[in-house]
């Protein structure tokens, strides 16, 4: 029986080579699973929980509030109170709340879900010259698009005239319903699915219905100048859509129009996320009494402050002679005048005559504002001399803010060693590097509505 030896294949580059490709499937496979469509659908369904809990949160929040905790977070603080609003309920004595995955959390997931579905599921149908011609209009569409977005925040954007004439623009819009009419009703004709088929001709009627209207409705009908005015962002927009939609047609083919709105979903998402903390809500009054002062200064407390040392540790500041201790801090309050018999916390100054109660506060669904009040000690900081207890709030404090009350504020004034200090609780100022001269006033509302 004859032996011999048979030279045996190396077995490390193929190992080496099967390692690769297994990685490759894996981040494949995961990136597949990071698109899948019950992820978007969870993530939806989350977000339209958190939408509900935080519009209820509003009977008692303010929009900043609620934009902060809910929208805003990483993780949501939900309370079951959340469900059992006051306006409805009245006062709940539940307690406690549940987690839940907040605004930042969902966009971010949503995101990497729209982006992994993308890259997995779509992808290039074109070739050659029609590529090339489809990504170049896909691009002018895009700038199109950047340059209205842009121009939009400018002195003469979104609130300045268009470069046309309004009526120039009522006539656009009129044969934009028409030919709206008429490309629907030509798409429902032709549809194959009767349901698709119905839908496209309800659509169709009730765009022309529209276009009547504009068309033989008259002066009834027609919009007025500040309505053009959105319309004509509107038109821009739609532009540079149809034509950034048409480029992506020509690269993806019939599912270019789905890129399109994935497109739109993932610039709102990064919008929000990248810009929402940054909006801030303030009001400003366009007629003020000049009192004179050229200059004040002020040492502010911060409202957040105030609420985690009441009851607790006194606030000492370097630019400030005395120690305050808070007794009491109420975010909203009723303030009404007592006699001097009346069982009161403060022992000095106006808030003798005067009384704080807590209420609940004021959400955003509320037009009141929420009137902070609160029991100060003052102490000097020197001496330790107690110089009383003062009742400070916006209701007395901040009147002309408030209400806009022609007598001025109501404020306690304490003699420090020989200087007046002016103890007030008012609303938080923002200080612009400009001046505003009020030169005239008009209202003109929008079309159906007193806004």
């Amino acid at each position: 029986m004859a032996t011999g030896t048979m030279p045996l294949p190396s077995l490390t580059t193929p190992r080496r080579e099967t390692n690769s490709a297994t990685l490759a499937e894996q981040g494949w496979d995961l990136l597949k699973a990071a698109g899948s469509l019950k992820i978007t659908v969870v993530m939806f369904l989350a977000a339209t929980f958190l939408l509900f809990v935080g519009t209820l949160a509003q009977d008692e929040k303010n929009l900043p509030e609620v934009k902060a905790e809910y929208f805003n977070s990483w993780l949501a603080k939900v309370p079951f109170s959340d469900f059992f609003p006051v306006t409805i309920f009245g006062e709940s004595s539940l307690t406690g709340w549940f987690p839940f995955p907040g605004g930042a959390t969902i966009g971010l997931v949503l995101l990497v879900n729209l982006i992994a579905a993308k890259v997995t599921r779509f992808h290039i149908a074109a070739k050659g010259s029609r590529l090339l011609w489809g990504t170049a209009v896909s691009l002018i569409g895009g700038l199109l698009a950047l340059l209205v977005i842009f121009t939009g925040h400018q002195a003469n954007g979104l609130q300045g005239k268009p470069p046309i004439a309004y009526e120039t623009v009522w006539q656009l819009l009129q044969v934009g319903a028409v030919v709206g009419t008429a490309g629907l009703a030509v798409v429902a004709w032709k549809a194959k699915r009767k349901l698709v088929r119905l839908g496209l001709a309800v659509t169709a009627a009730g765009c022309g219905v529209a276009a009547a209207g504009m068309l033989f409705g008259g002066e009834a009908w027609r919009m007025n100048d500040p309505g053009l005015r959105i319309m004509w962002q509107l038109i821009q927009s739609s532009v540079a859509s149809l034509v950034l939609l048409a480029g992506l047609v020509m690269v993806f083919g019939v599912r270019g129009g789905n890129v399109l709105i994935h497109i739109a979903v993932g610039m709102l998402m990064f919008g929000q996320f990248a810009f929402g903390d940054r909006q801030i809500e303030e009001r400003m009054n366009v007629v003020a009494a000049d009192e004179g002062a050229e200059t004040e200064a002020v040492t502010a407390i911060a409202g957040r402050l105030l609420a985690a040392r009441a009851g607790g540790e006194p606030i000492m500041l370097e630019d400030l002679p005395v120690e305050l201790e808070v007794l009491e801090y109420f975010p909203n309050s009723l303030v009404t005048r007592v006699g001097p018999v009346a069982k009161n916390r403060a022992t000095a100054g106006f808030g003798t005559s005067w009384i704080a109660t807590e209420r609940p506060p004021e959400g955003g669904a509320s037009s009141r504002s929420n009137i902070a009040s609160a029991y100060v000690r003052v102490k000097e900081r020197d001496t330790g001399n107690d110089l009383g207890t003062y009742l400070v709030s916006q209701f007395l404090n901040d009147r002309s803010q408030l209400f806009m009350a022609g007598e001025g504020d109501i404020c306690d004034t304490l003699d420090v060693a020989g200087e007046p200090w002016r103890l007030q609780l008012r609303f938080r100022r923002e200080y612009k590097p400009y001046s505003v001269t009020l030169d005239d006033v008009r209202r003109v509302d929008y079309s159906a509505s007193d806004t």
